[in-house]
C-alpha cells in the first residue's frame, strides 16, 4: 500500500474514531431505551423475603436429597474429559 494511501486511511480512521467519540453521553437514569430508571420499592409477590427463603429452602433440600439419592444408590459421579 502506498503512503499516501495509508495516509488518508489512518486520517479517515482518525475522523470516524473522533465523530463517534463525540456521540452524546451517556445519560444514567434514562438510558437509551429507557431501561435505565429507578423502580419503586416493591416487597410484593415473587419478591416478597418470605418467598425468597422458601425458595433457598427448596434448593437446600434438593440439593441434599440430590447427593442422599447419588450415594445410596452406590454410583459416584463420573467425570466425563
Amino acid at each position: 500500500m502506498p503512503i499516501r494511501c495509508r495516509t488518508v486511511l489512518s486520517a479517515a480512521v482518525t475522523l470516524l474514531l473522533a465523530v463517534l467519540g463525540a456521540a452524546s453521553p451517556a445519560r444514567a437514569g434514562g438510558g437509551p431505551f429507557g431501561i435505565d430508571h429507578r423502580l419503586g420499592y416493591d416487597d410484593s409477590g415473587i419478591w416478597a423475603r418470605s418467598n425468597q427463603n422458601a425458595l433457598i429452602a427448596v434448593l437446600l433440600v434438593g440439593e441434599v436429597g440430590g447427593a442422599t439419592t447419588t450415594a445410596a444408590s452406590g454410583r459416584a459421579p463420573t467425570r466425563t474429559r
